[in-house]
């Protein structure tokens, strides 16, 4: 005899809540949880969400922090990441230049610090403006 679980994932973003039955976070193709109230480093279980195209996580109130996890290169299909207007901080991963699809990348306005991976130069200056 086998058990089978029911999954429900709750979304509260905006001030509005979504209740969604099953497992949806393999299917999504993006993501933005941006203006939100975000707190502490950025989850390393992002990383499982490799069908993911679009993740928005920028403008979190500041409340955003720690290093870019270098496991962002898990999602090889990612086409726009953006991290912009948070306080994370430490350098730049050289592991996103690996992120072949990426087309929009934004992490200004942040604490990041050293040189950027050459593969990333590509993107404009208003990606990075706002670091030391």
């Amino acid at each position: 005899l086998e058990v089978q679980r029911e999954i429900w994932v709750n979304f509260t973003t905006k001030s509005i809540s979504y209740d969604y039955e099953g497992n949806i976070l393999q299917n999504m193709s993006g993501i933005d949880l941006s203006c939100n109230r975000l707190i502490g480093d950025i989850p390393k279980e992002i990383e499982n969400w490799t069908q993911l195209r679009a993740l928005n996580l920028s403008h979190n109130l500041l409340m955003l922090m720690g290093p870019i996890p270098t496991t962002f290169s898990n999602m090889g299909q990612l086409e726009s990441l953006d991290l912009s207007c948070n306080l994370l901080n430490g350098s730049i991963p050289i592991e996103l230049t690996e992120m072949n699809a990426l087309g929009t990348f934004k992490i200004g306005h942040n604490n990041l610090s050293g040189k950027i991976p050459f593969d990333l130069v590509t993107f404009d200056e208003g990606s990075y403006e706002g670091n030391p």
